[in-house]
């Protein structure tokens, strides 16, 4: 064999080897990655980037019509006030039906609160979602339209808080830093 044959064949054994190597240990390996203020979101397959602002991201299944939203809302937890007002909010709407709403548990421990509904002032009724949920020091809103089938919507909803994460390239919050009186210890509560 051809010296020249050989380079060629170690040099391919060495690509094909570090490809199953990158294959192996990525974690988003199959999935873009969107910005959603100062996280990133895994996006679900079939679907693209749609409208962006600073703090909210648009996604768009353009074979489906389904899309989703995402808004951070900031550095508070105030999903469960949100969702509860919101769900008030909609439930005096004429137009809607609610068909649950509920808590779930995400595989990674995240709770998120969550209601299905369909609008009849739409052409087409199509299952729609609300969901709040506070991961990683921010609250985020998730709204699910134009799906058919609710477990997928729920499915989709899963994959998108799952894995959302801090994006350590932009600034993060500072921590909260805790008041004196926080830090401090009442004499009268110590007990030996």
């Amino acid at each position: 064999m051809d010296k020249r044959w050989i380079a060629i064949l170690i040099i391919m054994i060495i690509g094909i080897g570090c490809g199953y190597f990158i294959s192996q240990h990525s974690t988003t390996i199959g999935h873009a990655i969107a910005d959603v203020s100062k996280s990133t979101v895994s996006l679900p397959y079939g679907f693209s980037v749609g409208p962006t602002d600073e703090t909210s991201l648009g996604l768009e299944n353009r074979n489906t019509k389904e899309k989703i939203y995402i808004d951070d809302l900031g550095s508070q937890n105030i999903a469960k006030k949100r969702f509860k007002s919101e769900l008030k909010e909609i439930s005096q709407s004429g137009n809607i039906k609610i068909l649950d709403n509920d808590t779930i548990d995400t595989p990674s421990g995240l709770k998120v609160y969550l209601a299905h509904y369909t609008d009849s002032d739409k052409a087409q009724l199509k299952n729609q979602s609300i969901a709040y949920y506070y991961t990683h020091g921010h609250t985020f809103y998730t709204k699910l339209t134009g799906f058919s089938d609710i477990g997928n919507m729920d499915e989709k909803l899963i994959f998108i808080s799952d894995s959302l994460q801090p994006d350590y390239k932009k600034p993060q919050d500072p921590p909260e830093e805790k008041s004196e009186s926080e830090l401090s210890v009442d004499i009268n509560d110590v007990r030996s």
